[in-house]
């Protein structure tokens, strides 16, 4: 199973031997992908709309992969048992929307669970969220897809999170990857938060929220570059 750039980043973050839980698994191509090359001893494939579902469920028939890959309709976390799965993957949807499945499954916080997530929108808010939770990113891939940038990473649980001032923008697992894949998404953040100061400094009264934004970023910055 031949997959797209973004989706095969996801792929390499799995833990081999993992049972995994691909929940918005669209037509099935990650899970089929884990199973095919031995990566994933088992998958669940979720979706909470039938139609997708309906086109993984013929793809998983078409590879003879029934016995392996299971086709579940469902809403999030909601129909999967902790003990069906140590490796749940998010992907290609907002970072909120992750948030708020990972909320209303507290097991994955157990220790004995991986996620491995590919967020569309609202990384930030996201990452800060999982150190909140005690969640470290522990693997970290940035990948060019159809002329977008996508960033990919292995969260794991180790009761402490990240304290540091850059996780809601950038992992050590991040930080460390070679220069060229790295600066690329390190200049977007930037320029996402440039974006916010400009906002802020053109709206009446929002001056000392300016200054703080300008200020933290200036902060951040010297903190990457060290």
């Amino acid at each position: 199973m031949k997959l797209s750039p973004r989706l095969a980043a996801v792929a390499g973050l799995v833990p081999p031997g993992a049972r995994v839980a691909d929940i918005g698994c669209d037509h099935g191509y990650l899970s089929l992908h884990l199973v095919e090359s031995g990566i994933a001893v088992a998958c669940i494939a979720s979706d909470v709309r039938e139609g997708p579902l309906s086109a993984a469920r013929e793809n998983v028939r078409a590879a003879g992969m029934d016995g392996c890959i299971v086709l579940r309709l469902g809403d999030g976390l909601s129909g999967i048992a902790p003990e069906e799965t140590d490796c749940v993957i998010l992907a290609g949807m907002g970072g909120d929307t992750m948030r708020e499945i990972l909320q209303a499954a507290p097991w994955i916080a157990d220790g004995r669970h991986t996620l491995v997530l590919q967020p569309q929108s609202h990384t930030d808010t996201l990452r800060l969220w999982l150190s909140e939770q005690g969640f470290a990113i522990t693997e970290e891939r940035v990948v060019h897809d159809r002329g977008h940038l996508y960033v990919a990473f292995r969260a794991e649980w180790n009761g402490k999170g990240d304290g540091s001032p850059l996780c809601p923008y950038f992992s050590p697992a991040l930080l460390a990857l070679p220069a060229e894949e790295r600066d690329p998404y390190v200049a977007r953040v930037f320029d996402g938060l440039a974006k916010r100061l400009d906002g802020l400094r053109a709206a009446e009264g929002r001056e000392d929220e300016a200054r703080e934004l300008a200020a933290h970023i200036e902060y951040i910055r010297k903190l990457v570059e060290q």
